[in-house]
């Protein structure tokens, strides 16, 4: 039985965590959590070396330390293989190899939503050591409204603000969104077109697959007969269950919907050309380009 790797790109806050548990319940395995946090910790040097950052291992050790605090023995133990890994990166590909064998798949998957920033080098090196070991790699990039993304991701970092007891309003959460909408984190998350790209240029077009997180959180969507097509394993998905849900507020301002919208029309009019059903599911944010 051929072995399957299920390497997912991102985006961030476009349905990762909940097409992560939807796989795990299908019989997919993520021996590293759903987000293994590998190769972005990781740098990839011109004679193809790898080369942890400091930082990383620093924040890991914190993780451990945490972990064997409030006694969570599997996260401590998963941090652990993380740690191990980053210091001889190429473990991860050992382990995943190993892991593979444990799935009633033969199925393995890594969905770190930050891969999204990975340039093609990273992402040749990471296909050539997992078909080294005899993985056949498919690859997964949802997007989402570009406007509606960033808007969740301020409104989940609100969240996170109001566990240590901040409070924000309407006005307060509009003026954070608008404060950050532009920022490099934001736009490396947001500007499909260029991880798109980058994919184009390592796999095959039959060896990855581009949804819409507005199509695949549907009940009655085609997705889920098309990803599980496209994956080699019929899906089951739990539509009443949502993951990472962030506090809600009120309707965006108008203006600053364009302001968005007007920031990311270079990622509006790449979608809509490659994916032309885009101007559909997207419809109310292509219409502020009229």
């Amino acid at each position: 039985m051929t072995k399957t790797f299920i390497l997912g790109l991102g985006a961030h806050k476009s349905g990762t965590t909940w097409i992560a548990t939807n796989l795990k319940k299908a019989g997919v395995n993520f021996p590293l959590r759903k987000e293994a946090r590998i190769w972005n910790n990781l740098k990839l040097n011109d004679d193809q070396t790898l080369t942890s950052i400091p930082e990383s291992i620093k924040k890991l050790d914190q993780k451990i330390h945490k972990a064997k605090k409030e006694k969570s023995h599997l996260k401590n133990l998963k941090f652990k293989e993380q740690k191990k890994i980053l210091q001889n990166p190429k473990k991860y590909f050992t382990l995943m190899s190993q892991s593979a064998l444990n799935s009633p798949l033969n199925c393995v998957g890594d969905i770190t939503p930050i891969y999204c920033k990975l340039n093609t080098s990273f992402l040749k090196f990471i296909k050539q050591g997992l078909e080294e070991v005899g993985f056949n790699v498919k690859v997964l990039f949802i997007m989402r409204d570009p406007i509606e993304r960033v808007w969740s991701a301020t409104r989940m970092a609100i969240g996170r603000k109001q566990d240590s007891n901040q409070v924000f309003n309407n006005d307060k959460a509009y003026k954070l969104l608008d404060l950050q909408y532009n920022s490099e984190k934001f736009r490396t998350r947001t500007c499909y077109e260029a991880t798109i790209h980058n994919i184009r240029q390592v796999f095959r077009e039959d060896a990855y697959k581009v949804l819409f997180f507005e199509e695949i959180i549907k009940e009655n969507s085609f997705y889920k007969i098309e990803l599980g097509k496209f994956l080699g394993f019929n899906l089951r998905p739990n539509f009443g269950k949502r993951s990472n849900t962030s506090p809600s507020f009120g309707p965006l301002p108008e203006e600053l919907r364009n302001k968005i919208a007007l920031e990311y029309k270079d990622t509006y009019s790449f979608v809509a050309e490659n994916y032309p059903n885009s101007k559909n599911i997207w419809k109310k944010s292509f219409q502020l380009f009229q």
